[in-house]
């Protein structure tokens, strides 16, 4: 019995840590809309600023509600989660507050847009941070130039790449696919333990710098004669009228029978 007890105990275990792996990969948002549609969604969880008509880009309720649950001025950054195609093919995003038209918003140049744009001098190459950097504080970036990381204490083992990148000033950059939950970030293979103002003593960004002063500015957007709305799906619309009719249809059928049967006995 004890052995049963111990191995359930284990099964247990094995399940909620499986649990826990699974939830620190991707989030599933509370969102009804989502839910029903999850299936039709592609997985994205990227930072995009607002950059819609009229400076403000409108939060609805989902892609076939045209009811507003928030308003984001021009300028406003948010992170995108999913996004969905409706039947009219116009790409609507999921954030916290609602779904958005993706046409109105600007992705902020991240370790993806890098990738992107310097495909061509990014090589795949696998290998281990050196360990003489064990213990110490090893700064991890969005992207080589930026100015924003992620600073960890190496104890355990070193972190692991599996693509090399070599800027302007000849230094050497690895790609960090996972550690510890932190995803697709870069590592200066040559000097990991300096922060920004180390490594860029003039304060200027060596790496992507045209294209982040770009995606960082809010591009003109022409004035539209119509804003993209919601549009409803009338056929879920029928269809949900005509099963609550046909629900209280049966109930007002069985409550004359129940009367019935009552007169009767």
């Amino acid at each position: 019995m004890k052995k049963w007890k111990c191995f359930l105990s284990i099964i247990v275990c094995w399940m909620f840590c499986g649990f826990l792996v699974n939830a620190d990969i991707i989030y599933e948002p509370p969102d009804y809309f989502y839910e029903t549609h999850s299936s039709k969604c592609e997985y994205l969880n990227r930072a995009f600023t607002a950059n819609g008509p009229d400076d403000v880009v409108y939060i609805y309720k989902s892609p076939e509600s045209p009811q507003i649950m928030e308003t984001l001025k021009n300028g406003t950054i948010v992170r995108i989660y999913y996004t969905y195609q409706d039947s009219s093919a116009i790409s609507w995003g999921i954030c916290d507050d609602g779904w958005v038209p993706m046409e109105y918003m600007e992705v902020v140049y991240d370790s993806i847009s890098f990738a992107e744009e310097y495909a061509a001098d990014i090589a795949n190459q696998e290998g281990v941070l050196d360990e003489q950097y064990m213990g110490q504080t090893v700064y991890l970036w969005t992207y080589p130039g930026a100015s924003s990381c992620t600073e960890i204490l190496a104890e355990d083992h070193m972190p692991q790449y599996n693509k090399k990148y070599i800027d302007i000033e000849g230094r050497s950059w690895g790609n960090i696919g996972y550690y510890y939950g932190i995803r697709n970030r870069w590592v200066c293979l040559d000097f990991p333990t300096q922060d920004f103002d180390a490594l860029f003593p003039d304060g200027a960004l060596q790496v992507g710098n045209t294209i982040k002063e770009e995606s960082m500015q809010s591009a003109e957007t022409e004035q539209e004669s119509k804003r993209i709305v919601p549009k409803p799906n009338h056929g879920m619309v029928i269809l949900t009228t005509v099963i609550v009719l046909a629900v209280i249809l049966v109930t007002m059928i069985l409550l004359v029978l129940m009367k019935q049967s009552r007169k009767k006995l």
